[in-house]
């Protein structure tokens, strides 16, 4: 008994570490000449030889290894909640000059910033080329940023609106430019902008108060609601917005340093709330008694796969070892019939 026990545990780590091997986090860097200078980027590779979605991440020094593990949670075989993604890490140099869209004298400080359009240039004429010439990349992309980088992501999405099919924004730094990008949104803002696309945007308590309502926020002058509230007065600008995929989540408990972990979460499961695919709804097809026929299986699974084909843009097949694992199943039970049309699959 022992002995099989050593074995097994020897196995169920052999194969722990293959997983480990084969889902590569990697330093990969960049000449750019938008910046006249070589960028950092980190990037996680999943294990398969499909082609992956990609999720672009600013600030990769504090937010890549949070928003990889979330990734890798919700997309591995157990759960298969969310669709195996490429996660890729932006380093930045200097936040204040590189994620903002004006320069803006804050305080006693000098003024700073304004290289957002240059950042944006990088991502879209550098970096996504290189991503997609040297990875195994889909069509299907998705741009995440927090503080100064979600009000990066916000001005991305107003500039190109062809480049990204989701925008991720946590807890994003309205008040920069005498709220520079508020006013933009006013005047542009269309649900063109969000044409086929999804917003994700998340919200802290960052006014040190536990008890603090967003409806009072709004009609508060106070300093330590500046921050909140200009986050809310840009959610009711979007929601008049109609025909718009716009999700807007207030994390009461959470402050402006946690809320990310909790933004990022709760945003993969809505993005994507449509790829989970409940095994028990194959339940009903494994009874010897059932009146389910071979071809109510393959349309079933068929409606599945083109449903998330025409969500992601591009054509998803059934994996194989899925689909032989189900074909051997079905054989098990004595039902050869469903076993055949499954492997026709293929």
């Amino acid at each position: 008994m022992k002995r099989s026990l050593k074995y097994i545990l020897i196995i169920n780590l052999f194969i722990s570490v293959q997983n480990i091997i084969a889902q590569s986090v990697l330093l990969d860097s960049i000449y750019s000449s938008t910046f006249n200078s070589y960028r950092n980027i980190d990037i996680y590779v999943p294990y398969g030889d499909e082609k992956f979605p990609v999720i672009y991440v600013l600030d990769a020094q504090m937010h890549f290894g949070l928003l990889k593990e979330h990734v890798a949670f919700l997309s591995g075989d157990n759960m298969s909640i969310i669709p195996k993604m490429i996660v890729v890490g932006i380093h930045s140099k200097d936040r204040y000059l590189e994620l903002t869209p004006n320069e803006y004298k804050m305080g006693p400080y000098d003024k700073m910033g304004g290289d957002g359009p240059k950042l944006t240039a990088f991502i879209t004429q550098e970096l996504i080329p290189h991503i997609d010439k040297n990875y195994n990349t889909a069509p299907y992309r998705t741009y995440v940023g927090h503080a100064l980088g979600g009000l990066h992501v916000l001005n991305t999405m107003m500039d190109e609106t062809n480049v990204f099919n989701n925008y991720v924004i946590s807890d994003p730094s309205m008040f920069w430019g005498n709220n520079y990008t508020i006013n933009k949104l006013k005047k542009e803002f269309n649900s063109n902008h969000l044409k086929e696309k999804q917003l994700y945007i998340a919200a802290s308590n960052s006014t040190g108060n536990p008890n603090a309502e967003p409806n009072k926020i709004l009609e508060s002058t106070e300093i330590s609601s500046l921050f909140l509230r200009n986050i809310l007065i840009l959610n009711n600008e979007i929601s008049t917005q109609k025909d718009t995929n716009y999700q807007f989540n207030y994390f009461e408990n959470d402050s402006h340093s946690t809320v990310a972990g909790s933004a990022y979460y709760d945003a993969l499961k809505h993005l994507f709330s449509w790829y989970y695919f409940p095994k028990n709804t194959l339940f009903e097809y494994y009874s010897k008694t059932s009146k389910k026929t071979p071809e109510d299986l393959t349309a079933k699974l068929n409606g599945y796969y083109k449903m998330i084909s025409k969500n992601l843009g591009y054509t998803i097949r059934p994996k194989e070892k899925y689909i032989k694992d189900l074909a051997s199943y079905f054989k098990k039970i004595g039902k050869p019939e469903f076993e055949k049309v499954l492997l026709d699959l293929l």
